[in-house]
C-alpha cells in the first residue's frame, strides 16, 4: 500500500512540475512560485504521512504523532493524517488530545463512521459516558 502511494506521489510531483514549467514558459512567475511551494508542501505532507503510517504500524505511536503533526502543518486539510493523529493519541493514552483530533476530523468528514467510533472510545476512557454513547450512536447512523 505504501509503495502505491509513493508511486502516486511521484506521478503527482511530475505532473505538477510539468504544469509549473508550462507556467514559467508563459511568464506567470509569481503563480509559478506559489504553485511550486504548494506542490513541495503537498509532497512533503504525503511523505510525512507515509512515514507516520510506518511508525503507527510498528506501534511507535509517539513517532507517528510527530510525523502526522508535520503532515498537518504542511497540509491542514489532510484528513487521513488527522484521523491517524487522533488514533495515535488514543493509543498513547492521551484521550483528551485524541478527542480533540477526532472532533477536528469529524468537522471535515462528518460521514466517516470510524471517527465517531474513535471519539466514542476516547470519551469513554475519560469517563464521559453520555458523550461516548452519543458518539457511538452517530457511528451507527
Amino acid at each position: 500500500m505504501a509503495e502505491q502511494w509513493k508511486s502516486k506521489g511521484r506521478i503527482i510531483y511530475a505532473v505538477a512540475l510539468s504544469l509549473t514549467l508550462g507556467l514559467l514558459l508563459t511568464g506567470c512567475s509569481s503563480t509559478l512560485s506559489e504553485m511550486a511551494t504548494k506542490l513541495q508542501d503537498s509532497y512533503q505532507a504525503q511523505r510525512n504521512y507515509e512515514d507516520g503510517l510506518r511508525r503507527y504500524s510498528a506501534k511507535d505511536y509517539a513517532g507517528a504523532i510527530l510525523l502526522f503533526q508535520r503532515s498537518l502543518t504542511l497540509d491542514p486539510t489532510f484528513d487521513d493524517a488527522q484521523a491517524y493523529l487522533a488514533w495515535s493519541y488514543y493509543q498513547t493514552g492521551e484521550y483528551v488530545q485524541a478527542t480533540r483530533h477526532f472532533r477536528l476530523a469529524i468537522a471535515r468528514q462528518p460521514k466517516w463512521e470510524g471517527l465517531y467510533n474513535g471519539l466514542g472510545w476516547s470519551r469513554y476512557r475519560v469517563g464521559r459516558y453520555h458523550l461516548a454513547l452519543e458518539a457511538f450512536r452517530a457511528a451507527l447512523d
